[in-house]
């Protein structure tokens, strides 16, 4: 399944293209925006830790630390 256009992102890390999802707060709820750096990191962190993209196997869970 793919995710949907509207209302994500396209993130480019070594030459490919990775979407991610924007959530908004419409709650106004604090918390730490996910920029776009986070996420370019997050997706090298997760192709370090073993994480294949085209697999198609789910969630890749990494979690992130101050």
């Amino acid at each position: 399944m793919s995710m949907p256009r509207k209302g994500n992102r396209l993130i480019t890390v070594d030459g490919r293209a990775y979407r991610s999802a924007r959530l908004d707060n419409w709650l106004n709820l604090p918390g730490t925006p996910v920029t776009p750096l986070i996420v370019e990191q997050s997706v090298r962190a997760a192709l370090a830790d073993g994480w294949e993209p085209n697999r198609g196997d789910g969630v890749f869970r990494l979690t992130l630390k101050d």
